[in-house]
């Protein structure tokens, strides 16, 4: 039987992940189509192209159909010849195991301390650093989504040392798995508002303020925690049961305060976007 999550509810945020094309070291821009739309899903453009971006980007890792098989392995830039062009990079990048390589030139990156947009559109206008924390928001949210239907299945079944009935019987187990569920359910519903409401904002093509990016953020950082919180209480709950790598409950603890740790969801962006609320200078922070 398929297994429905309890935390389900419609899902109407921005785009959650980056995609990088691979493509060969050559320097046409992409065919697409530009387009606002109702959301940023689908929504592409034409790359803009320049001598430099179309020169220097970076070799990934990859399998004989040019699929990406790895993380970032090095930059690199072309250099033109009569015949064929040929990629240069730094010779310990290459250990004589690396496999096959693909060349991602510039223009198909983004920096996340990029001030302005490089082209117009809703999707380009959207913050960066928040467009990354809203998928780290919605991943954390997903784990600990995975978290309780674990501790939902394990309660009917499980019956604890010391005890004649099952873990679903247990007082603790009953607060945790309605604590959790509050925890995320409160928190997607913030993560959904603020998002919403950035991507009215850019599909109008108005400016955004510091305060607007920062409860962004704040709606971001604040789905990591209550993610994190809901996860540590059905673990808990689920006794000796969650340390087990049968189990996926110690794999969502690990992830979950994985996510915690990052730059754009850590607890320390709750004082920088203080600082911005507050009217103090936030020291450079990006938004």
């Amino acid at each position: 039987m398929k297994r429905t999550s309890r935390i389900n509810s419609r899902v109407a945020m921005p785009l959650y992940a980056a995609v990088v094309l691979l493509v060969p070291a050559v320097t046409s821009a992409s065919l697409a189509s530009a387009d606002d739309g109702p959301g940023p899903f689908g929504v592409t453009a034409v790359a803009a192209v320049t001598a430099q971006s179309a020169r220097v980007g970076a070799l990934f890792g990859a399998d004989r159909r040019s699929r990406l098989a790895g993380g970032h392995f090095c930059t690199a830039s072309v250099v033109h010849s009569a015949h064929r062009d040929l990629i240069v990079t730094a010779a310990h990048c290459l250990d004589g195991d690396s496999g096959d390589l693909v060349f991602v030139p510039g223009y198909r990156a983004i920096s996340v301390e990029m001030s302005e947009p490089v082209r117009d559109g809703a999707l380009f206008r959207f913050p960066v650093v928040g467009l990354f924390a809203v998928g780290m928001g919605a991943c954390a949210l997903g784990l600990a989504s995975a978290a309780i239907d674990e501790v939902f299945d394990l309660a009917r079944t499980k019956t604890p040392f010391g005890m004649s009935s099952t873990l679903a019987t247990r007082a603790t187990t009953q607060v945790a798995v309605c604590e959790a569920m509050a925890l995320v359910r409160s928190a997607r519903a913030l993560l959904e508002q603020e998002s919403d409401h950035m991507w009215r904002i850019v599909q109008a093509g108005e400016s955004l303020t510091a305060e607007q990016r920062g409860l962004l953020r704040i709606a971001a950082t604040h789905a990591v925690g209550a993610a994190a919180a809901a996860v540590d209480r059905v673990y808990t709950a689920a006794g000796s049961s969650a340390i087990f790598e049968s189990s996926p409950l110690p794999r969502c603890l690990r992830d979950i305060h994985v996510l915690t740790q990052h730059f754009f969801v850590a607890p320390p962006t709750y004082e920088t976007i203080g600082k911005v609320l507050l009217g103090v200078d936030p020291d450079g922070f990006m938004l």
